[in-house]
């Protein structure tokens, strides 16, 4: 094939102004690939522009219709004025040149002067490739650098404004109009009531999302989970590996708290998460008063949930049981089953009990602590050990002399504030005294409660029952 009836496709991108300002605008590089197909008497190339989109993934439209038309065999050659337009993930930057090959498509880059066609361009693809990933992850690690600080240091607005909220001077302000309703919301979590409950009482009196559309169970969800009620910020969450969105583990976290008036107190947004969670347990028999330890109540054999059935003789009254779940479902525990009035009974028997007699080595022995808790405790030894991981490459580079002594002692002291701040945590968290009154409370309000009202404060009483061939071990929540 002679070079004039190469057929070129020119592929031109900016992310932002800032590539622009330094040269990498759409029109000095469709300027520069069109004089390069000149002096190489490539006649002129097609161009697919694509603006304002990042090299992160390959999620862009142009470089999508790009690959359509090499896969029909429309090109020869694509070129790009460096491989950064191009892509700036190894990975993905040799799958798409290895995709381009697949039908005999080359890759060209005017600046680094190299074509795929060769070994040797082949080889310089795959070294610049490397340096335009690291060049990424740089670019990456400087942008949560500053967001860190912007965060932790002042109260701007680095997200958009949810519903209760909006934008004024670079802050959240309140929406008192919306922030009614945000509150109606956590006042219905309160009354027990679940997503799809709230869901309808909400479109009912007429409230809208920000976008103006009826609420639906996920919005509503997704509200009432945000910490911006709450006055608070959290950044760095999550990241994207590929097409994947990863929960990153709460030590990356970003957080400031009091960033701006919040619509719900803290305490009550914490007190409405643990009622949600409790509620999530009885799962979809949440709202039915037939059973009220649906959740709580475990075989002492396998540890499932203990689930509810009607059994009735021929001629005889109906009776609810409470069956081990995995023998009903065929798991292989041995049948296990237990009289719902009894056991219900019991357990209300053995709360006003406690309530009665008040031991505290006794509540010290039943009473568990949050998951929140739990989750928090390990999640401080995971921080612990990071300091230790980070205070031996210190140590190695000041063996190896890339380090000087007054830098190892700077970095020695500041892990140890960190690793004594840490364990006075730990230390807060493992001596946390019981809230007798508010369990007391909780136990002594189950009196005169209909059914579903004592499903419900239960959730806020009980953590778990163990039932084994008559004998019962209760635990109960925080």
């Amino acid at each position: 094939m002679s070079f004039d009836s190469k057929r070129v496709a020119a592929y031109i991108r900016v992310s932002t102004e800032e590539q622009a300002a330094q040269g990498d605008s759409l029109g000095e590089q469709q300027e520069r690939l069109t004089a390069y197909c000149k002096a190489m008497d490539w006649g002129t190339p097609v161009m697919y522009i694509e603006e304002g989109r990042s090299a992160k993934n390959l999620k862009r439209p142009e470089l999508k219709r790009l690959i359509a038309d090499v896969e029909a065999g429309k090109f020869d050659t694509v070129l790009t004025t460096k491989i950064d337009r191009l892509c700036r993930n190894l990975r993905d930057l040799l799958q798409t040149v290895d995709l381009f090959e697949q039908f005999d498509c080359s890759y060209v880059s005017a600046s680094e002067h190299f074509d795929t066609s060769t070994s040797v361009g082949r080889m310089t693809l795959q070294l610049l490739g490397t340096f335009a990933e690291f060049e990424r992850s740089r670019i990456s690690d400087n942008v949560k650098a500053t967001m860190t600080s912007i965060v932790k240091n002042t109260d701007r607005a680095m997200s958009d404004a949810c519903y209760g909220y909006k934008v004024v001077d670079g802050a959240f302000e309140i929406v008192e109009e919306e922030a009614e309703f945000v509150r109606l919301m956590f006042d219905l979590v309160f009354q027990n009531m679940g997503y799809k409950k709230i869901t309808e009482i909400l479109n009912e009196k007429g409230s809208r999302t920000k976008a103006g559309n009826l609420w639906n169970q996920t919005s509503v969800l997704r509200l009432i989970k945000n910490e911006k009620v709450k006055g608070a910020v959290y950044h760095n969450k999550t990241t994207s590996k590929g097409d994947k969105v990863i929960k990153l583990p709460e030590s990356d976290w970003i957080i400031k708290e009091n960033n701006h008036p919040a619509i719900i107190s803290p305490e009550t947004f914490e007190k409405a998460h643990d009622v949600l969670r409790a509620r999530a347990k009885a799962g979809r028999f949440a709202d039915s008063e037939t059973y009220l330890l649906t959740g709580y109540l475990k075989c002492g054999y396998c540890g499932a949930n203990m689930r509810g059935k009607m059994s009735r003789a021929k001629g005889r009254t109906t009776i609810a049981w409470y069956v081990c779940s995995r023998n009903t479902s065929g798991g292989g525990c041995r049948y296990h089953s237990v009289n719902r009035v009894k056991i219900e009974a019991a357990i209300l028997s053995e709360l006003e009990a406690i309530y009665n007699n008040r031991d505290p080595e006794y509540l010290e022995k039943i009473v568990k602590q949050k998951p929140k808790k739990k989750d928090e405790h390990n999640e401080l030894n995971e921080q612990l050990k990071k300091i230790d991981a980070r205070i031996q490459k210190v140590i190695a580079g000041w063996t190896n002399g890339f380090i000087t002594d007054e830098d190892m002692k700077k970095a020695t002291a500041r892990a140890e504030e960190e690793r004594a701040e840490i364990s006075e945590k730990l230390n807060n968290i493992k001596h946390e005294a019981i809230d007798v009154s508010s369990i007391m409370g909780r136990i002594a309000a189950l009196n005169g409660m209909d059914r579903i009202e004592k499903k419900a404060a239960l959730r806020g009483i009980l953590d778990k029952i163990i039932y084994k061939d008559g004998e019962i071990e209760l635990y109960l929540t925080t």
